[in-house]
């Protein structure tokens, strides 16, 4: 459609009229391309005629009223066009590049994952003794304590729950790492355990201890730091996995001032630990508590608000929590979601994100077959508006990532049964809005990978997003057991 733009007959510029019928022919993302190549394209893609008939081909738009569409005056129309566009990445998916990174080091089979602002990092362990190399270089050895271990009766318990054949199965057979973004705090869990260890040569205070409860047969799936405030835990329990945060984050309402995490040494940052393994900032059941319909929340990412919070207010804890999350409802599809919860308990879901039906149930290919068109940008594999760039929300624990800006959402579903696993990218702009705010349609997400299309063909240890502050674009990063794959979108 670019090319268009320098198309002159005799000299002169094509006129206005014949411009616009070309453009209501077009699909929305050659439509805005065109209305971002040069004047006269631009004038033919913004009249009223034309960006009514844009509008109306987005299946989330007509759903806020179609009257409204008709109706709407000229500023309306290109006020709602580009809040669409924003809405829904258009300057973004066509600029997409991946590099894939093979990772030919062999580790042991006692290697231990540590998540890590990096990625995912490795660690041994021998003995009592944990070894943790971490991207520096360095290598740090920390002498494990016992009590990390669950007692002998806790372990016939578990034993018994599972029959005996199946305990080295579950997840608490399995110890769990962190490393803190300041590079000197290291978080390990095992079964309901969770121990924080002061990597360096101080020997005061070494580590702190906490555990998540006194259920015996829950226990730590996954564990990390965000930032340096708050421990993200995923706990698997006989009703599934739920996620909760540990720490203050920026609360000043206990003596804990913010600056722990930000210019603080690291014995200092273990002390604020000490009490904040027991403090939960937030569940993820309470959360499916405060919907109260026996909705199933699962995977929940939170929003940073540092950024946004409202100084006026004497402390961030008064402040509502905007989290993002795969939310399974009792009587409607399961579909993502981002939503506030208040002080009080009260939930407010803020956006919706739509979800795909199963090709089985459309009468339709599989995405992901032999028989389509794969291009060099797996982004535009589809129309920008095909339901196929719509995740199936099936899987019961998806990886989510956050940008800190929180203006891009990532998902990663794995393959789950017949349906293949993809990655997703979507906008979070609207997640957290003023409800004072003019009603907006739903995003609509992109696919970005597919399992099916290599090389994301194996299992996910870790997913991140982060802002390229050189470019003013983003970088996705996904490690899988053998390959680091890193996505570059970059604005138009």
């Amino acid at each position: 459609m670019a090319e268009t733009s320098d198309i002159r007959s005799n000299g002169y510029p094509l006129p206005t009229e014949l411009l616009q019928e070309i453009l209501l022919f077009a699909d929305f993302q050659s439509f805005f391309s065109a209305s971002w190549t040069c004047k006269d394209w631009r004038n033919a893609a913004l009249s009223s005629y034309v960006l009514r008939h844009q509008l109306n081909t987005v299946p989330t738009v007509p759903t806020l009223a179609e009257a409204d569409i008709e109706q709407a005056t000229p500023r309306e129309l290109r006020i709602l066009f580009h809040r669409v566009c924003r809405q829904n990445l258009m300057g973004i998916r066509s600029n997409v590049s991946l590099s894939n990174t093979e990772e030919k080091t062999v580790r042991p089979m006692s290697a231990i994952a540590v998540q890590s602002r990096h990625g995912c990092q490795y660690a041994q362990l021998r003995g009592m003794t944990f070894i943790l190399k971490t991207s520096t270089s360095a290598s740090h050895e920390v002498q494990l304590s016992p009590t990390i271990f669950p007692p002998s009766d806790a372990v016939r318990q578990l034993i018994g729950y599972n029959h005996g054949g199946l305990f080295c199965t579950r997840p608490f057979a399995r110890i769990q790492a962190a490393l803190s973004p300041c590079g000197e705090l290291v978080a390990v869990a095992l079964g309901q355990k969770v121990h924080i260890y002061l990597l360096g040569e101080s020997m005061d205070m070494r580590n702190v201890e906490g555990t998540i409860g006194d259920n015996v047969l829950e226990s730590i799936q996954r564990i990390e730091f965000v930032g340096n405030l708050l421990l993200r835990l995923e706990v698997d329990g006989p009703e599934g996995l739920s996620v909760r945060y540990l720490g203050y984050g920026e609360c000043r309402c206990r003596g804990i001032s913010p600056i722990v995490g930000i210019t603080a040494g690291g014995a200092q940052r273990l002390e604020y630990w000490k009490t904040g393994l027991r403090q939960v900032y937030l569940d993820s059941r309470v959360i499916e508590q405060g919907l109260g319909d026996g909705t199933s929340v699962r995977g929940v990412r939170l929003f940073d608000m540092q950024s946004r919070r409202n100084d006026n207010r004497s402390c961030s804890c008064q402040d509502e929590k905007h989290f993002f999350g795969l939310f399974r409802w009792p009587s409607s599809e399961n579909s993502y979601a981002a939503g506030s919860i208040y002080k009080n308990g009260t939930v407010h879901i803020t956006q919706r994100i739509p979800s795909r039906r199963p090709s089985w149930v459309r009468g339709q290919p599989e995405a992901g077959t032999a028989e389509s068109f794969v291009p060099s940008n797996p982004a535009l594999r589809w129309d920008r508006f095909d339901p196929d760039n719509l995740p199936l929300a099936h899987c019961y624990d998806p990886f989510l990532a956050i940008c800190d800006d929180g203006k891009i959402l990532v998902i990663c579903e794995p393959p789950h049964g017949s349906a293949k696993g993809a990655v997703y990218v979507c906008s979070g702009e609207m997640a957290y809005s003023n409800p004072e705010r003019i009603e907006s349609p739903a995003p609509w997400p992109f696919v970005l990978s597919h399992f099916d299309l290599g090389p994301l063909d194996q299992g996910v240890y870790s997913l991140h997003i982060s802002r390229n502050t050189y470019t003013g674009g983003y970088v996705i990063d996904a490690h899988t057991e053998h390959q680091r794959l890193q996505w570059q979108l970059q604005w138009t």
